[in-house]
């Protein structure tokens, strides 16, 4: 079991090599002397691995926590490195897809179609009682 003292004291070698903590977590050092905490897990049979994050930036008690979430997916049948691909992605979809967003393109769009300066200024300007757009 890894200790944060231990983890600090981790040196770098020839080649990249990995210290196991529990549960499939572990800790790979690698040449560059950077620090990568990683997931094995078994999927459909097959052995697989997932990257979560360097060393310093997340420590071993997030790193606990954050393989306890990984291994309930794949508890529940997720696959954890698809879960880990598709959610950034998500999180992207949800922020550039609120209605200021879609009303600045939709007017950005018909300002480059030829519409004037000052018909894009009054459709920009809110209506009493509505939110601003940027």
């Amino acid at each position: 079991m890894l200790t944060d003292t231990k983890l600090r004291t981790l040196k770098p070698r020839e080649s990249a090599y990995r210290i196991a903590d529990t549960n499939g977590l572990c800790i790979e050092v690698r040449p560059s002397s950077s620090k990568v905490w990683r997931y094995r897990y078994r999927y459909a049979g097959k052995p697989s691995i997932i990257t979560m994050a360097e060393y310093p930036a997340m420590g071993l008690a997030e790193a606990r926590t954050e393989r306890d979430r990984l291994r309930a997916l794949v508890k529940g049948g997720c696959n954890s490195s698809l879960v880990a691909k598709i959610e950034p992605a998500a999180n992207v979809e949800r922020v550039e897809t609120t209605f200021g967003a879609i009303a600045a393109e939709l007017l950005s769009k018909r300002a480059k179609e030829g519409l004037s300066p000052g018909s894009v200024k009054r459709e920009r300007r809110p209506a009493p009682g509505d939110a601003f757009l940027p």
